[in-house]
């Protein structure tokens, strides 16, 4: 993950109760070679989120969640 994308993140995660439910996921690639979550995992946490997961998408988005018939809906 960029500087530019761990900016954007911490800036939309700011206005959170640090006890918010927060479920995060990378959907471009499998999770064992990517890139972003550490680096989003890290800085949220660090930001004092308690209530943190991510979401396990072994191969992308598209495959493990769409295809499988999980809803899907834009976020704010």
């Amino acid at each position: 993950m960029n500087a530019e994308g761990l900016t954007d993140l911490k800036h939309w995660a700011q206005r959170l109760s640090r006890s918010s439910d927060l479920v995060i996921y990378c959907g471009c690639c499998p999770l064992a070679h990517c890139p972003n979550m550490r680096p989003a995992f890290s800085a949220l946490r660090s930001m004092g989120f308690t209530h943190l997961r991510v979401l396990l998408l072994p191969h992308d988005f598209a495959h493990d969640w769409v295809d499988a018939g999980f809803s899907v809906a834009k976020g704010k």
